[in-house]
């Protein structure tokens, strides 16, 4: 992760090919937090470091979580830069009384670039990708297939991340103890332009959020105290 506040957890390299099928359930938000509206940048999830990455890609459910204030919950895969403020992602979003899909970019010294897409139904899952031509420096974001935007960027992505992110604690993170976020199929393009899998073991919990599986197949979810 590219902002300057700090992660939660990331994985290392190793391969694998085994997949599992996404679940097809909804989810249902916890509705009792316990936890101040302290304003800051929470993430879990899984991170494959590679220089000159072309892209990244998951399957992700889509989840309605709790959120609360000027909070916000987000689920996405992204491609980070060697700086801060340099980053590419979309994903599932939601704000208080809102649910999107978000795609957001980032460059030094400019004004974020971003957008609000159709919101899925709750429970289904849907591919997110993005990628990145070197040739033209331009960063496209996808859903199931279709490109939904480009523009162009002066980094070079340094990696890819996949992760469950909010802005408040009073919010929750993607996914809880009985239905959890799922982020499925997770692969990164080498630059040599083939696919290859996410790599490395995230299975982790702190005092609020959990995290299992491996880098091809991450759950992520709140533990509401």
């Amino acid at each position: 992760m590219t902002r300057t506040l700090g992660r939660l957890t990331g994985a290392g390299l190793l391969t694998a090919s085994m997949l599992l099928a996404p679940p097809a359930g909804a989810s249902a938000a916890c509705s009792d937090m316990h936890r101040s509206a302290t304003n800051s940048y929470l993430w879990m999830g899984s991170t494959d470091t590679l220089a000159s990455a072309r892209a990244v890609y998951s399957t992700i459910k889509t989840y309605d979580p709790l959120v609360t204030g000027n909070g916000f919950s987000y689920a996405w895969v992204m491609l980070p830069g060697p700086a801060n403020f340099e980053w590419a992602q979309i994903g599932p979003y939601k704000a208080a009384g809102n649910r999107t899909t978000q795609y957001q970019l980032q460059q030094p010294g400019h004004s974020l670039v971003w957008g609000d897409l159709l919101a899925y139904a709750v429970g289904t899952v849907h591919d997110y990708s993005v990628g990145f031509d070197p040739g033209n420096h331009q960063f496209h974001v996808y859903v199931d297939g279709v490109d939904k935007f480009w523009t162009t960027l002066s980094w070079t992505p340094s990696g890819a991340e996949i992760y469950s992110e909010i802005y408040s604690m009073s919010s929750q993170l993607m996914g809880e103890a009985s239905s959890h976020e799922t982020y499925r199929n997770d692969q990164i393009m080498n630059p040599a332009g083939s696919w290859q899998w996410y790599s490395g073991a995230v299975s982790w919990t702190n005092q609020h959020f959990a995290t299992s599986g491996n880098a091809i197949n991450v759950d992520t979810w709140d533990l509401c105290q």
